[in-house]
């Protein structure tokens, strides 16, 4: 049992830490995977999951450690609300996935092509996750496609979205 106090602002860490675990678990990765991207042993990750803590000897330092390199973003850990994907984000997503199979190829091949992992892609495609600049500058490259071209696509189709849901707005009121 702990001796620290409660730091209301480290259990939201811990919270994002945990919750990023479990997908990994629940995506298929392996406890001694995770625990060696995290520098601790299988049966700490696995301590952790089944008695669902992560802080409680650790320190603040620890705790940014392992948020930094699960992909946590500052907000993510201190509970800050995320800002949801845009109707551009979302025809970003659509129509780069849209492209990736009308050029013949699958996630997994475009993974392959450009080094981005397959459940990132799936996360970027699937529209919950935004790619980086230079994720979609490969992206759009591997599969023989001008960026700008996507960009202006999606832009145009968010427009006529966001017009469409503005007109309905204005109808109700």
């Amino acid at each position: 049992m702990s001796t620290k106090p409660f730091d209301k602002e480290a259990a939201h860490g811990w919270k994002a830490v945990m919750e990023r675990i479990k997908r990994l678990r629940s995506e298929g990765e392996t406890l001694e995977v995770i625990g060696k991207k995290l520098g601790v042993s299988k049966a700490a990750v696995s301590r952790w999951l089944s008695e669902n803590l992560g802080g409680e000897k650790n320190s603040f330092g620890d705790m940014v450690r392992y948020a930094k390199t699960l992909g946590i973003t500052p907000a993510e850990m201190f509970g800050e609300k995320v800002a949801q994907p845009s109707a551009f984000d979302q025809q970003v997503a659509h129509e780069l996935n849209e492209n990736i199979r009308l050029a013949g190829y699958s996630i997994k091949d475009v993974a392959n092509m450009t080094g981005v992992s397959q459940k990132r892609l799936d996360r970027i495609v699937g529209g919950q996750e935004l790619p980086t600049p230079e994720e979609l500058f490969i992206v759009c490259k591997s599969i023989d496609l001008n960026p700008a071209i996507l960009l202006n696509k999606a832009a145009e189709l968010a427009n006529i979205e966001i017009n469409r849901e503005a007109q309905q707005t204005q109808k109700s009121a």
